[in-house]
């Protein structure tokens, strides 16, 4: 039996993991998606941060 596949998601080319939910929400009256991620890796810890054991990407309203 094979094994199953690993995927590995990439979120703007910077961080990738492979567990994630998503969750949609609103900022200064726009529509704003957070990642919750698990077991990642980024190297960018500039653009993310670490709350509550998961990391999130931190995103401005465009």
């Amino acid at each position: 039996m094979p094994a199953p596949e690993d995927k590995l998601f990439v979120i703007d080319q910077h961080f990738q993991a492979r567990i994630f939910e998503a969750q949609i929400g609103t900022r200064q009256g726009k529509q704003v998606v957070a990642f919750v991620l698990v077991e990642c890796e980024v190297d960018d810890p500039q653009r993310f941060a670490f709350n509550g054991g998961t990391w999130w990407k931190i995103e401005q309203p465009q």
